[in-house]
C-alpha cells in the first residue's frame, strides 16, 4: 500500500485547510470501520493515512490509504485506494472511497 503510485484510487477536492483535511480524514477513516495503522507526512504537500480492517468470518480484512495533497489555491485533494490483504477475498467491502468522502463533504459543506 505505501509502495502503490499517489495517482491511484478515487478522488475529491475540498476547499480547505491541509491541516483541517488531514485530522477530518482520520476521523473519516476510522469512522468508515478501519483502524490507522499508519499516518506520516510523504512531504511537504503530502499526507499519508493508511487504514486496516482484520479478518472476521466473512474476509481477510483490507487496507486502504487516504493521501491528502496540498494544491495551489487553497485546493487539497485526497486520493483514496482500498486493496484486500488477499486478492481472491470475495466478501471484501473492495473500497471505502464512499464511505470516507461522505464523511468529508460532511466536514467541508
Amino acid at each position: 500500500m505505501k509502495e502503490a503510485p499517489l495517482s491511484e484510487g478515487v478522488s475529491k477536492s475540498y476547499d480547505a485547510n491541509f491541516d483541517e483535511v488531514i485530522e477530518e480524514a482520520q476521523d473519516a477513516m476510522t469512522n468508515a470501520g478501519l483502524e490507522i495503522e499508519d499516518a506520516y507526512e510523504s512531504n511537504e504537500n503530502t499526507f499519508i493515512i493508511i487504514g486496516k480492517t482484520g479478518a472476521s468470518g466473512f474476509s481477510w480484512g483490507e487496507y486502504a490509504r487516504s493521501a491528502v495533497i496540498d494544491e495551489e489555491n487553497s485546493r487539497v485533494t485526497v486520493r483514496v485506494l482500498t486493496k484486500k490483504k488477499l486478492a481472491t477475498n470475495v466478501t471484501a467491502e473492495g473500497d471505502y472511497s464512499d464511505e470516507i468522502f461522505s464523511s468529508l463533504d460532511i466536514a467541508f459543506r
